[in-house]
């Protein structure tokens, strides 16, 4: 089974006061300075100087459904790594440790995957991006007999739209190979900025062999 599927992962929704940058400008001569009105709806924008993050880290809780007589459903941890290179560039760096029960029988393993790429950013507008990436990854397990490493490619493009400077929407399609399988991997999710350096992500992806919801932070920089 290629576990990388569940390495390429709702809606969050913040509660309480949003922090916010407080931004000034100069009275007329002789007045103190005087902070101008804020919309409330966009407080959390103030934060921010751009629609898009592609300088992050991501950790997210994993929870997988697998399509499987012989998997329980499993709860995983996974680590998503971006630098930009340029304007228009960037690399990616991932990993998955995904702890699984055998049924009836079957033998306990742990899923691991660690994963590489590079992408190009094509903005559509200021509130859309399409991005193009690819990559290879190596899956293996451990706790069984089978000697089950494998390592594959994917590739795929995305979209990413700024809803507000503090919300954005995002899907993707990978096409994913490697010595176990070849198949279309989707997905879609959203990222809700809390300042200009942490963020609230949820994800959901979904394949022939199973789906996944994440749920974690998005540590920009």
């Amino acid at each position: 089974m290629n576990k990388f599927l569940a390495l390429l992962i709702s809606t969050s929704s913040l509660a309480g006061t949003a922090v916010a940058g407080t931004f000034y400008y100069d009275a007329p001569s002789g007045k103190a300075p005087i902070a101008p009105p804020m919309d409330p709806t966009e407080m959390v924008s103030t934060c921010a100087t751009d629609y898009f993050d592609y300088d992050f880290l991501d950790i997210e809780y994993n929870f997988t459904d697998f399509d499987d007589d012989f998997l329980d459903d499993s709860n995983g941890i996974s680590v998503g790594f971006s630098k930009t290179l340029t304007d228009f560039t960037f690399v990616t760096l991932g990993g998955l440790w995904e702890p699984v029960e055998g049924i009836e029988g079957d033998d306990d393993v742990d899923f691991w995957s660690f994963s590489a790429g590079a992408g190009m950013i094509f903005p559509l507008s200021d509130r859309v991006h399409l991005v193009a990436e690819g990559g290879l990854f190596y899956g293996f397990e451990t706790g069984s007999d089978d000697d089950n490493g494998s390592l594959g490619g994917y590739a795929g493009p995305s979209l990413r739209v700024g809803i507000t400077r503090a919300i954005e929407g995002f899907a993707s399609v990978n096409y994913i190979v490697d010595d176990e399988t070849d198949q279309f991997e989707y997905s879609a999710g959203t990222v809700l900025r809390i300042t200009r350096a942490l963020g609230l992500k949820a994800e959901w992806s979904w394949n022939d062999d199973e789906q996944t919801v994440g749920v974690g932070v998005r540590l920009a920089f």
